[in-house]
């Protein structure tokens, strides 16, 4: 906790950083969470505009300022505050002792506040409630830092269990033969072998394969634009925790790489092709069924890329074939982070298994 509350102008040995790197990955994904179940009607573009809402730091800055947290966060080297400039917590220093002072302590406060109080910027506000949010849910967990948030924010309930049927839209009401029929033309088993998870509920699958140009003939199935919303906020929180944890000497721009290295439309697009996902997309579009095609024969070879290959070897060979000028096919990225949306509302919101399935 000490940690969370010492900003880096302390030029303490610790400092926030690293932690607040780590909560707001946690803070985007659970409140991306939260708003995808709440709001099962919300399309994307919604969940995007109320997500930015609650995150930003303008808003962490007033929710911050409405708790006693502010009084307590160390901001300001000690050694700044020496000899008759430093006073134990709840004593007052004696108005002609401040005149003494040295001009550095005093010049943006003035009086007895050059000593009582401290000047923070609106971002080292909201860096604190973000870095205290991670503290809480390395100390304890999910269930603790969701608590967190919501006496923070009064206004943010938590659905508790929310069971996989009720996150479907109205408009998904399709008979289980339907979904069979779609699973067992498209040989769907085939993919949940190659991801290593078997949907409960195969109608996510589906709707994780579904591109926006896509129509399953008469039957109304939603696209994964908002599976890959919720997807996105998911892999951005799992990467940042396991080289939060793989690499507790980094510092957070080093971090920052880590994540954007893995968390990108290059990569996941090579990784949707390593695993085969791009094969299973559903999609009408002449010029994306193009840009798929291009992109997986231009870095793939068939002497290096085959079946046989395990997982690893494959994305490696593919990594190494892939140049700039290769146009990038998002839709495939965007499969990839809607799958990982679809497997975490199936599994019961269970991060866990959606690490597994990593």
């Amino acid at each position: 906790l000490l940690e969370a509350l010492t900003l880096a102008e302390a030029e303490d040995d610790i400092s926030l950083e690293r932690l607040e790197f780590l909560g707001d990955s946690f803070l985007k994904f659970i409140i991306a969470a939260n708003l995808f179940i709440s709001h099962p009607k919300y399309h994307e573009g919604q969940l995007t505009n109320e997500l930015t809402k609650i995150v930003r730091n303008d808003n962490l800055l007033k929710l911050g300022k409405s708790t006693p947290i502010c009084e307590y966060i160390i901001g300001k080297p000690f050694n700044l505050l020496k000899n008759e400039g430093w006073i134990p917590p709840g004593y007052k220093l004696l108005s002609s002792k401040v005149k003494n002072l040295d001009e550095k302590v005093t010049s943006d406060l003035d009086g007895d506040k050059a000593v009582t109080h401290q000047k923070f910027s609106s971002k080292s506000i909201a860096d604190v409630m973000k870095a205290i949010l991670a503290a809480i849910l390395l100390e304890f967990d999910e269930r603790h830092a969701k608590y967190f948030i919501s006496w923070l924010d009064k206004d943010i309930k938590f659905t508790i269990n929310a069971s996989a049927a009720s996150l479907l839209p109205d408009d998904d009401n399709i008979s289980s033969n339907e979904i069979n029929k779609i699973y067992e033309t498209n040989n769907l088993e085939r993919l949940e072998k190659v991801i290593g998870y078997s949907f409960q509920n195969k109608l996510f699958m589906i709707r994780a394969l579904t591109h926006s140009s896509y129509h399953h003939h008469d039957i109304a199935i939603e696209s994964n634009q908002k599976l890959e919303f919720l997807g996105d906020t998911i892999l951005q929180y799992i990467i940042a925790r396991h080289f939060f944890n793989s690499h507790p000497d980094a510092k957070p721009a080093k971090l920052h790489d880590f994540q954007e290295a893995i968390v990108n439309n290059k990569c996941l697009a090579v990784i949707g092709i390593a695993i085969g996902v791009s094969k299973y997309v559903f999609q009408e579009s002449p010029d994306l069924f193009r840009d798929i095609d291009q992109f997986a024969k231009i870095i793939t070879c068939d002497y290096m890329i085959d079946d046989e290959m395990n997982y690893n070897d494959r994305t490696e060979a593919l990594f190494e074939n892939f140049t700039e000028e290769v146009k990038i096919p998002k839709p495939v990225s965007d499969v990839v982070e809607a799958l990982i949306g679809a497997i975490y509302i199936d599994t019961g919101e269970s991060i866990a298994e959606v690490t597994k399935a990593l």
